[in-house]
């Protein structure tokens, strides 16, 4: 049996009596939000495949239920706002929209396998993947944290008493190394430990980390606002402590370009 995913950080809207009309619009507002995010995580995950990004994704007007005669297979079909569907199947299941969203493109990225078109995002096959790899992601925070820190060990090892390398060199070709199993988030996060003392007194040229730090800045938010709790339970101090703020603007300033 799949287990139930909780958010802490997200809040779903109470199942209490309230108005109808009240009900309707904090769910139209957050069937926007769920369109805004949908356009991000298509277009970073058709970025990602090589696909060209001159022309940017943009959701087909009929998945707002508006109408639409650009052909005649449109005039033979019914539309539907499959945004306010997905918010009306998702939030009585306690599933945050928006994180159903970001957990399904986090999970096929790297792989062979499509997402969902917005008139598909809630059948019960992909609410079974949800499932399946939200769990599993969570899960994993703490087990894939330890798994970097112990390879980052070694290697930093390796470089220093093999190659003969300082902290600082070996830290910077830790970091760059693009074949290296790190994550954009620790890759961001070491930068910056390079960055405060007692390592920076180690450093010369702290333009060279903080060049490190800015490359990684976005991936690492992509990575840390699906789970931030997770995150901080797991990781604690390793995330600076200015990075929940900043990275929570970097988001929403990306879902702004997307509205």
């Amino acid at each position: 049996m799949n287990k139930q995913a909780k958010f802490r950080k997200q809040l779903v809207p109470s199942s209490r009596a309230v108005n109808p009309d009240v009900e309707l619009e904090a769910q139209e507002k957050m069937a926007q939000q769920v369109k805004a995010v949908y356009t991000l995580e298509r277009r970073l995950w058709e970025e990602n495949i090589g696909k060209s990004t001159k022309s940017n994704y943009k959701p087909h007007p009929k998945y707002e239920g508006k109408e639409v005669t650009f052909s005649i297979e449109d005039r033979k079909t019914k539309s539907s706002n499959e945004w306010l569907k997905a918010v009306k199947v998702l939030l009585p299941n306690d599933i945050h929209p928006v994180i159903y969203v970001r957990v399904i493109f986090r999970s096929l990225r790297g792989g062979s396998q499509a997402p969902p078109y917005p008139g598909q995002l809630v059948n019960q096959n992909w609410i079974k993947f949800f499932h399946e790899k939200s769990t599993a992601i969570k899960e994993d925070v703490h087990a894939d944290f330890t798994r970097q820190c112990d390879y980052s060990k070694n290697t930093l090892l390796r470089y220093q008493q093999s190659l003969g390398y300082d902290l600082k060199s070996a830290m910077y070709y830790l970091i760059n190394d693009e074949q290296a199993p790190l994550s954009g988030l620790y890759r961001y996060c070491l930068a910056v430990s390079m960055l405060r003392e007692p390592n920076k007194s180690l450093v010369d040229d702290v333009s060279l980390f903080q060049g490190v730090a800015k490359r990684h800045l976005k991936t690492a938010a992509l990575q840390y606002t699906c789970f931030p709790g997770e995150y901080d339970s797991a990781w604690k101090n390793f995330i600076p402590e200015e990075f929940s703020k900043s990275a929570r603007q970097i988001y929403s300033g990306m879902i702004s370009r997307c509205v």
